[in-house]
């Protein structure tokens, strides 16, 4: 799965900082958790949830044959912060390619206090015409 390959790439880059840094990496209700432990003796570190792929995102985003798939996975540091990582997945001569990845800080504006939120994803609307 090509999101745990981009989630193991940026945890090995890490391992100078953290050289005892462990991955640890389970499923629950179809979701997989995936973790970057920095520590021994702490269960300190990233986190990475992948929902379950039936509650993927999908619909037509390009106009093609295949249904195009959003997978929002949510992320934090370790610590309180967290935020979405959005996987972009389209559809391009009946296979499945990445377009890009998204941060939910990027896709988030607020009007209110004109400031970035972060924007988590529901739903494709497909619009023609």
């Amino acid at each position: 799965m090509f999101i745990i390959y981009y989630y193991k790439q940026k945890f090995d880059i890490q391992k100078s900082i953290y050289p005892d840094a462990l991955i640890k990496v389970d499923t629950i209700d179809g979701a997989i958790n995936f973790k970057q432990i920095q520590f021994k003796d702490s269960e300190y570190g990233p986190i990475r949830i992948i929902i379950s792929p039936t509650k993927f995102i999908k619909d037509y985003l390009n106009d093609g044959s295949t249904k195009d798939i959003v997978v929002p996975v949510y992320a934090t540091s370790g610590g309180q912060t967290s935020w979405v990582d959005i996987f972009d997945f389209v559809s391009k001569s009946g296979w499945l390619q990445l377009y890009k990845m998204f941060f939910s800080y990027d896709l988030g504006y607020c009007k209110s206090n004109y400031g970035k939120e972060k924007f988590y994803p529901s739903v494709i609307v497909h619009k023609c015409g």
